[in-house]
């Protein structure tokens, strides 16, 4: 699946706009088709479904001026569940990290496409709550510049404005112990207009993550929590540091909207069950 560090592809990908619209290579083609058909794995259980549509055989695709170039896009549907927005966030962000690796371009598109154009593309109904275009990059040689700009700090919330302890009091890299690495992974994570609305409180060995609320953006807020949620189980899961996904019933001072917890497991304790998260019969406060 990867051979490549998750730190180094966070770190590595880019919102690439503009294509030269070159057809993928035979290789590239087989590789990311087969990272599409593994089980992704999921928080929530769900199962969202994605698929390659060619525009060269689809000409009413269209992302409205948005992107150039482009001749492929990865797009699927997620599934009616409480939490499938969030589980088709967390397995795309996987499949455009797993681009990153292979040296493809990709960019999250959350709302500026045909809808109908897509669906009809890809023959059936069903909620699309994002997709990606995905081919080479227009202009390679500006690579590294924006890699590097991708990655800076200045462009991301500090710390201190997505980090707590369960107090309320901010989170420092020393508090957050074997965390730390998969936090800042999570405040480099993609998301609508830059607005990274995740906030991250650390209780012992449980990481409770909640919403700031931005008006309009609903779904999108979904898909947000869903990419940063990936990032944290898959630089944790790097580390050797296990967990699973629960939603419980908080509570706390904490006035953001709660989401979900990841908690880690505990050693050397051995269960046949599938660790994926159980839900409790309610819904988090932010989906009611």
């Amino acid at each position: 699946m990867f051979t490549v560090p998750i730190t180094e592809l966070i770190t590595k990908r880019t919102s690439w706009r503009s294509y030269n619209g070159e057809s993928l290579n035979e290789k590239h083609r087989k590789q990311i088709n087969e990272f599409i058909e593994s089980d992704l794995g999921t928080p929530f259980g769900s199962k969202p479904w994605f698929t390659i549509l060619d525009r060269e055989t689809n000409k009413k695709l269209g992302t409205y001026g948005f992107i150039s170039g482009a001749k492929r896009f990865i797009v699927g549907t997620a599934q009616d569940t409480p939490m499938g927005i969030e589980d088709y966030a967390y397995a795309l962000e996987k499949i455009i990290l797993y681009a990153t690796q292979i040296g493809l371009g990709t960019c999250w598109i959350g709302g500026i496409y045909d809808k109908k154009g897509f669906n009809d593309a890809m023959g059936q109904a069903g909620k699309i709550p994002a997709l990606t275009p995905l081919g080479y990059p227009k202009d390679r040689r500006t690579a590294a510049k924006l890699i590097r700009w991708a990655a800076g700090s200045k462009n991301r919330k500090p710390w201190s404005e997505l980090f707590f302890n369960e107090d309320l009091t901010v989170l420092t890299k020393d508090e957050a112990r074997e965390y730390a690495t998969a936090l800042e992974m999570v405040r480099l994570a993609p998301s609508a207009s830059n607005g990274q609305p995740w906030r991250i409180y650390l209780e012992g060995d449980k990481l409770h993550l909640h919403v700031e609320p931005r008006k309009g953006y609903g779904s999108i807020n979904r898909l947000d929590m869903g990419i940063a949620m990936s990032h944290l189980e898959l630089t944790l899961a790097e580390q050797g540091i296990k967990g699973k996904w629960a939603i419980e019933q908080r509570e706390t001072p904490v006035k953001t909207p709660y989401v979900a917890t990841w908690i880690k497991a505990k050693e050397k304790r051995k269960s046949t069950k599938n660790p994926q998260t159980r839900l409790v019969g309610w819904l988090p406060p932010y989906l009611v």
